[in-house]
């Protein structure tokens, strides 16, 4: 007999979920061994039995709270609710509050007892021993929601809202409903916080010495306009799991690859990605692009893209790890997950730059007019891998005349690499009157101008002067060297410089002739030849190109006189080639050694006779000119 009641104890506890079930094993174990009671005790069990099957078939089927608030299930439904303390524990005990209620927690709650009850709460006496159960309940909304609990039978019970913590303390709860009347309804008023966790316990009152006090059945309903009860929370995700794989080259950003992480779960407002970290050996190597600010909210089924890039340091194998913080995650999501980055990396390598003319030969400049002259430093690059450059900046002129060189690259940023294989230094001057040197200089820096290797490399430069004009003149003479004779001076102007002669404001040659002779004229096989006899001045007006020459032929007659004739003429010219006329020469006899000498000769002979009058001869110019003396008296004596 004992046997079987051993097995019929471990077959029933073993299926036991509740401690009312517990209680319900013992009363079945009892039953079993009634025999060996007396028949006022068997029948003494037996009403106690039926009033549990009794209360047990008025629980609900929806109703899943626990003994404590910790293993309460969060209600999805208002109820009402079917339950008992029959079997319960007695787990929390506020104490009595006689004077005021004393429920100090921050949520706004008012129990419906007796008149005079403040808002936090009944009077209330003390829940005594009585066993309690708990309830727990969510929002997804902000809400108002009345709480009713109502005894099925006459057990005096308490009604107590808890928000997140449940305990014997009056600094967790935050409001009870106590009439103090057996078998009344309790009744508490609740405003709840949307997302959050409140729990409402039904504790039974007793004054008996011996816990646990008296049990019951009840009925527990919840009601809220605007109140949407929800169950658990979940917060779940997926994510990109990797490992994520790049290629590129040295010191360049790959593409982008993203790391997606899409929220899951229910009854939640978001998943929290609270930070991101890269580890291991190539950290540094790994990054956002564009960088991101956390923490970070998914919505439920909502998705966030992760931007990593891989910027490599050095060539060859790289790794790292990102790890991400999901805090408020649930099973199955862990509370952070991993990323495994691996990448492969090309070394680059800096091209080689060639110079032609090489590094430190001169560059002459070509002679001309005046003006710019161009010449250039050709640039071949060759050998570049990957993000490999090198560059050349920085080009200055310094020394001689550096006002007088310009210069500038081709590219203009100057950066040779795998796409630019060719270029240039570019160089102007300006020809003058006086050439110009300078030396050039530029920086040729191999890889990234922050972090490469600068080498400078020079060139001498040299301007020549412009092409400029170099008048000189030979002038000589021929003719009839008696008074009165005829005479011709030829001029020969030739230009020996390497630029033209132009024809200047002013007068290219000038020749004013002695007294001795009279000016005929000038002419000349170029340009504009003028004389003025008054003046005795023979001017001539051209351009003259290098090399070549003009004559100038002035005619003129001897006065009557004997004597030298000496002169010379004056050739103007623009030996700075600036448009202007300030340099001059004098004309050279080429018969006589030296230069710039006057053109001289004898005027020899004997000289012209002047005619003399007769008497006769004077006597008829005398009376040539009486009648207009006469005439002129005679108006005279009229007008008198």
């Amino acid at each position: 007999m004992l046997a079987g009641v051993f097995a019929l104890t471990v077959a029933m506890s073993s299926q036991a979920a509740e401690p009312w079930e517990a209680f319900l094993d013992q009363v079945r174990i009892k039953q079993a061994i009634a025999d060996s009671l007396t028949p006022e005790q068997l029948e003494a069990r037996k009403v106690r039995l039926a009033q549990f099957m009794y209360q047990q078939s008025l629980l609900g089927g929806g109703r899943t709270p626990g003994n404590t608030c910790p293993g309460a299930v969060l209600e999805t439904t208002n109820g009402p609710f079917n339950d008992t303390t029959v079997g319960g524990v007695d787990d929390y005990d506020l104490p009595a509050d006689t004077a005021a209620p004393t429920c100090t927690a921050s949520s706004t709650c008012t129990g419906a007892g007796p008149a005079g009850s403040l808002p936090r709460g009944a009077v209330y006496t003390g829940t005594g021993t009585g066993p309690d159960r708990a309830f727990a309940i969510r929002s997804s909304t902000a809400c108002t929601m009345t709480i009713t609990m109502d005894p099925t039978g006459a057990e005096d019970m308490a009604l107590i809202a808890y928000q997140s913590a449940c305990s014997s303390a009056l600094s967790d709860c935050a409001c009870v409903d106590d009439t103090g009347v057996g078998g009344g309804a309790e009744s508490v008023t609740l405003d709840m916080a949307a997302g959050t966790d409140y729990f409402v316990v039904a504790d039974g009152y007793s004054t008996g010495a011996t816990p646990p006090g008296p049990a019951g059945a009840y009925t527990m309903t919840f009601n809220g306009p605007g109140c949407t009860l929800v169950g658990s929370s979940t917060v779940t995700y997926t994510n990109t799991a990797g490992p994520l794989n790049y290629t590129g080259n040295v010191g360049v950003a790959t593409a982008v690859q993203n790391v997606n992480v899409t929220a899951g779960g229910m009854n939640t407002g978001s998943l929290t990605i609270q930070s991101c970290a890269f580890s291991g050996a190539n950290a540094g190597d790994f990054s956002f692009s564009p960088a991101q600010s956390f923490p970070l909210a998914v919505a439920a089924g909502a998705s966030v893209n992760l931007p990593v890039v891989m910027t490599a340091s050095a060539g060859g194998a790289r790794a790292a790890t990102l790890t991400c913080q999901t805090p408020n995650a649930t099973a199955p999501s862990g509370t952070s997950f991993v990323v495994n980055l691996t990448g492969t990396a090309t070394a680059d390598v800096n091209p080689t730059l060639t110079y032609a003319p090489t590094a430190n030969t001169a560059i002459n400049f070509a002679g001309g007019a005046p003006g710019t002259a161009n010449s250039s430093i050709a640039i071949t690059s060759a050998g570049a891998v990957g993000a490999g450059q090198t560059s050349v900046t920085a080009c200055v002129f310094a020394g001689g005349t550096p006002g007088a060189f310009t210069v500038s690259t081709t590219p203009a940023n100057g950066v040779f690499n795998t796409g630019t294989t060719s270029g240039s230094i570019d160089l102007t001057c300006t020809r003058g009157g006086v050439a110009t040197t300078s030396t050039l200089s530029c920086t040729e820096t191999s890889g990234l101008p922050t972090r490469g290797i600068a080498t400078t490399r020079s060139w001498p430069v040299n301007c020549p002067a412009a092409d400029s004009p170099l008048l000189s003149a030979t002038k000589t003479v021929s003719g009839s060297f008696t008074p009165g004779g005829a005479i011709a001076y030829t001029i020969t102007i030739t230009n020996t410089g390497t630029g033209a002669q132009p024809d200047n404001a002013g007068d290219e040659f000038v020749d004013v002739l002695p007294g001795q002779l009279t000016l005929v004229g000038a002419n000349a096989t170029a340009g504009t030849a003028l004389a003025n006899v008054g003046t005795r001045t023979v001017t001539w007006n051209g351009a003259l190109a290098a090399g070549a020459s003009v004559t100038i032929t002035i005619n003129a007659n001897i006065a009557n006189t004997l004597g030298a004739v000496t002169n010379q003429g004056t050739v103007n010219f623009d030996a700075d080639a600036n448009g202007s006329n300030e340099s001059s020469s004098t004309t050279d006899d080429p018969a006589v050694n030296g230069a710039n000498n006057a053109t001289t000769f004898a005027i020899a002979g004997q000289l012209l006779a002047i005619p003399t009058l007769s008497h006769w001869s004077k006597l008829l110019a005398v009376l040539s000119v009486l009648p207009m003396g006469l005439g002129f008296w005679a108006f005279r004596a009229r007008s008198a």
